[in-house]
């Protein structure tokens, strides 16, 4: 049983009401239709209004409407008589949204009937907005630097003024730029290529003289890697339900954890590998030397006890700067 979805698009913004004189018509096999609501200003309401056709000859329960953002709600009767349109209206508060957003809503009907998912898109821009992000992210290997420029920009109108860079953080430094734009500021973010390797999480922050936005946060990620390191640096199974595994085996092919051994130049071997857990599987893959090694981690359900998972995996390799790799294994068992 199929149900075609008709559509009509209006949006109600905060002065403005765009309608289509033709409503478009739509009927596919897995309904997703999405609505571009083009760019707002952070904390203003949009809010969109489709229409559902029911072209059966018996009604049609709509069940449930589940959002999956914050802020966002929808209002709709729930009975689609036979060969009727009823609607759905979407409205979402973008106060707590900023950059490029899609947000949804899935449709459930009654009698096991396909569900529809309506999605609103759009860019939520707030008053002062960092480009590309305010979360940046490095990946670099041990000896390597690198450096990234944002762009500070002010969406109020007038002259935006950086008045001070506080660093919060040892692995990076921050500076200001000219920017040749009054209602912007450009920011270089430098990473040294003398750290050492590790994961490193910091913050930068902006004081500004807009009146709404006097600190900005931005938050700094960095990664450094050796030249032969694994990824993830962890096996993490996270909850194992036994009784699960016990009623359902075939789940525990799911469990199954990979890990990428990878040198930066050239191949290598894996001249052993070994765990001190005696519940897990290890199958590194290919067999020969290679610059990427795949190593599949499994569990052995019959043997796994109620209790935390705490161990590691030993990789033996011929690298003669990186002979020795150990990862810590995670999770628990239920």
């Amino acid at each position: 049983m199929k149900i075609r979805w008709v559509l009509t698009l209006v949006m109600l913004g905060a002065m403005t009401t765009y309608a289509w004189d033709r409503p478009e018509r739509v009927q596919v096999p897995q309904p997703l239709v999405t609505f571009d609501f083009g760019a707002v200003r952070q904390g203003q309401r949009v809010a969109h209004t489709f229409t559902i056709h029911n072209p059966l000859d018996e009604g049609v329960e709509i069940s449930s409407v589940e959002c999956n953002a914050p802020g966002m709600t929808a209002r709709f009767r729930p009975m689609v008589p036979a060969r009727t349109d009823r609607e759905i209206t979407l409205a979402w508060e973008t106060d707590k949204a900023e950059g490029d957003m899609a947000v949804r809503a899935v449709v459930q009907f009654a009698r096991g009937l396909q569900p529809a998912t309506l999605v609103l898109k759009g860019r939520v821009s707030p008053p002062v907005e960092v480009l590309p992000s305010r979360i940046s992210w490095f990946s670099l290997y041990r000896g390597e630097g690198t450096q990234k420029k944002l762009r500070v920009v002010n969406h109020d109108g007038f002259p935006l003024v950086v008045n001070r860079l506080q660093v919060q953080g040892e692995h990076f430094t921050a500076s200001l730029m000219p920017s040749g734009q009054e209602n912007e500021a450009l920011i270089k973010l430098e990473i040294p290529d003398d750290l050492p390797v590790g994961r490193y999480q910091e913050s930068l922050v902006l004081h500004t003289n807009h009146p709404a936005v006097s600190q900005l946060r931005l938050s700094v990620n960095v990664l450094i890697k050796e030249h032969l390191h694994a990824n993830p640096e962890a096996v993490d199974f996270g909850r194992v339900d036994r009784s699960q595994l016990a009623a359902k085996p075939a789940l525990g092919d799911l469990l199954t954890q990979t890990l990428m051994v990878k040198k930066r130049a050239g191949a290598f071997r894996i001249t052993g590998i070994s765990t001190d857990l005696p519940f897990l599987t290890l199958a590194p893959s290919p067999s020969g030397a290679s610059a990427a090694f795949r190593i599949d981690v499994g569990l052995v359900t019959e043997k796994l006890k109620p209790g935390p998972i705490r161990g590691t995996i030993h990789v033996e390799t011929d690298d003669r700067e990186h002979p020795h790799l150990v990862l810590p294994v995670l999770g628990s068992v239920d």
